[in-house]
């Protein structure tokens, strides 16, 4: 959330320091750019990305760049990137949430308007819902529009990094149960596990200890592999 007059050479040294230490590690370590979406610098610096091979795609931040998915001029730039993306085959990793008023309408403006033009490429959503506080409402419309068999959901996946601490924030047995409910009707096979801030074992430990899979549902999704690590 720092503004820098000319934040561009920042960005560029950053996605370099990050391919740097990839290329120092390359069996253990997988790099992915990142950018403000909807900068001026984004087409840029996503081409620059692409044209270096130690990048294997690209993760967005909508909360961290600001963006915001009721604003058409956000929306059209979305739309500039997402394309270009698919063109440059670079599958994305979207935390979604950008704002507290995160709910349904965003995931159709997201899924409408912006996947749509992306169809080619794997598309991530991190922390099940988006991002940061439980969502109902957007895992819903992500479960119904899957139900329905909308072409944008047709290379969704979902991390489940981090989701015991949003949700037991606001915490109940009937919560627990219906996010696990929600992740059903999305699809296990579509479930990726991930840790973000805890290490490996306590952030699985959390998961398997707070949201009510089954076994067999759990040992799926310890196999599941995202399609760009295959």
């Amino acid at each position: 959330m720092i503004l820098l007059e000319d934040p561009y050479p920042v960005v560029m040294e950053e996605n370099d320091w990050t391919a740097a230490q990839v290329e120092s590690f390359p069996d253990r370590l997988v790099a992915f750019c990142s950018f403000n979406p909807v900068a001026d610098h984004a087409l840029d610096e996503l081409d620059r990305c692409a044209a270096n091979p130690t990048f294997r795609g690209l993760k967005f931040s909508f909360g961290m760049s600001g963006v915001d998915l009721n604003y058409e001029d956000h929306v059209l730039r979305l739309r500039g990137v997402f394309a270009a993306a698919n063109q440059h085959r670079f599958p994305l990793v979207v935390h979604l949430r950008g704002g507290q008023d995160y709910g349904a309408e965003q995931v159709r403006v997201f899924l409408n308007q912006i996947v749509s033009v992306a169809p080619d490429i794997v598309i991530q959503v991190p922390h099940l819902w988006g991002g940061e506080a439980y969502s109902r409402a957007a895992l819903e419309e992500f479960a119904n529009a899957i139900e329905a068999g909308e072409h944008s959901t047709n290379n969704l996946y979902f991390d489940l990094s981090e989701i015991s601490a949003e949700v037991s924030q606001t915490s109940s047995t009937e919560t627990q149960q219906e996010v696990a409910a929600l992740i059903r009707r999305i699809g296990i096979p579509r479930m990726l596990f991930g840790s973000d801030g805890q290490d490996a074992y306590h952030s699985w430990r959390s998961l398997v200890g707070f949201i009510p899979l089954n076994e067999q549902e759990f040992r799926t999704i310890t196999g599941n592999v995202a399609p760009y690590l295959r």
